[in-house]
């Protein structure tokens, strides 16, 4: 299918396979670095000398590691921060998944639970590869992996149109959750077949309508949009979800 419609449809979808041989060229490096590594251990006629503990640091090098950290923590997410508004470590805010989470119930398999609101996972910035003829917002590859634009999307706080992007991502990680549970494999096996399934998806939506976007995955994660944002819009009498605007348009997939 990918030479049928060309690299230039494949790169678009979020369900191509093009990071799997950077993936595997890594592991088969890592490995043989650790075989490496034993190997050169069994040669030593002695086992290696520990070297002792540093000095201790200086107040002025404590004050400076601790300044880092919050600068650090800053730039990431605080998970310390009281600020139940704020994003922490890709997780949405305690206000927002208090606010989505009767939406979205949990998925049970492999013996637990899986809540998609709270394992959902926000990562700043797009592989390239989803942005080579169009600019997303999001991308979803795994409930753990959903890569987004901060320039586009924030996390913390924004307009209905931030609001409905985070929805609607959660929503697709609720569709990996049940594939997953499904399936009956690990996570990395299940990603794989996301992304195969959605490109079967997005060629089938190119061949009818010439976008591969308007396909039916899309379709049903936009509408879980509107049945969920649609009742809180309508009760909200601020207009505002956890430092979200809520005004704004609603409106179902016309495809």
């Amino acid at each position: 299918m990918v030479q049928t419609m060309g690299l230039e449809f494949a790169a678009n979808l979020p369900g191509a396979h093009l990071d799997n041989a950077l993936a595997e060229s890594r592991y088969s490096k890592d490995v043989n670095a650790i075989f490496a590594e034993a190997d050169q251990r069994a040669k030593q006629k002695t086992p290696p000398t520990l070297k002792k503990g540093g000095k201790r640091p200086t107040r002025k090098q404590r004050q400076k590691n601790e300044q880092k950290r919050q600068e650090d923590l800053k730039r990431i997410g605080n998970n310390e921060s009281e600020n139940i508004n704020v994003t922490a470590d890709g997780q949405l805010s305690p206000c927002l998944r208090d606010a989505l989470r009767r939406f979205f119930p949990p998925v049970h398999f492999g013996g637990r639970s899986y809540s998609p609101v709270d394992e959902a996972r926000f990562k700043s910035g797009i592989d390239p590869v989803y942005n080579t003829y169009q600019s997303n917002k999001a991308v979803t590859t795994g409930v753990y992996d959903i890569q987004y634009d901060p320039k586009l999307v924030k996390l913390s706080g924004g307009d209905f149109e931030d609001l409905k992007t985070i929805v609607e991502e959660v929503s697709h990680g609720e569709q990996f959750l049940h594939l997953w549970a499904a399936l009956g494999h690990g996570y990395g096996f299940a990603k794989r077949e996301w992304q195969t399934r959605y490109l079967i998806a997005g060629t089938k939506a190119w061949w009818k309508t010439g976008e591969g976007y308007k396909n039916e995955i899309e379709k049903e994660a936009k509408n879980r949009v509107v049945d969920i944002l649609q009742p809180i819009q309508a009760n909200d009498k601020d207009m505002m979800l956890c430092g979200f605007s809520l005004n704004g348009y609603l409106g179902r997939p016309d495809w």
